[in-house]
């Protein structure tokens, strides 16, 4: 194990590397060039052990394996959308069809466009209706309050 360290806070960062290192293992020298400016060392390496396939989670070797692109057994792979099992896709809930291709349409909360048109025009009719009798209401108490002050209207 090489290890050359020039202040305090990269003699932290090692043994805290180290540290980690011990229960994790790693395969190849590690160079922290990129930290010399922050921390002031030239750089630090570690020894590799043997690369086995226990050290990636594998408990054996697959003597079958293919190499290249595996077809999927359903259409277009379910879209993405669901689970496929002896050519048959099950889908995520709000999909559907053969290839799970379909997206269910949920009509909770939408309103159909004649309803909203109907709503609108009655809103429309009644505020129109209210605004036009607030201005000849105003036009006639205008013209009241003209006579009576004498002029001729």
């Amino acid at each position: 194990m090489a290890l050359r360290t020039r202040t305090s806070a990269a003699r932290s960062v090692m043994s805290l590397v180290l540290s980690c290192a011990g229960a994790v293992h790693l395969f190849f020298p590690l160079l922290f060039s990129a930290l010399q400016p922050a921390f002031g060392y030239e750089y630090a390496s570690l020894d590799s052990p043997a690369l086995t396939v226990e050290h990636f989670g594998v408990p054996g070797l697959n003597n079958d394996g293919v190499v290249g692109i595996i077809a999927p057994q359903c259409k277009k792979n379910c879209n993405f959308r669901g689970l496929c099992s002896d050519g048959v896709c099950y889908c995520q809930p709000g999909f559907s069809g053969n290839s799970c291709d379909r997206e269910t349409v949920s009509k909770r909360g939408n309103y159909a466009l004649n309803e909203v048109g109907m709503v609108s025009l009655g809103v429309f009719l009644v505020v129109f209706m209210l605004t036009f009798s607030c201005l000849q209401y105003q036009e006639y108490s205008k013209k009241a309050t003209e006579r009576a002050m004498g002029y001729a209207v």
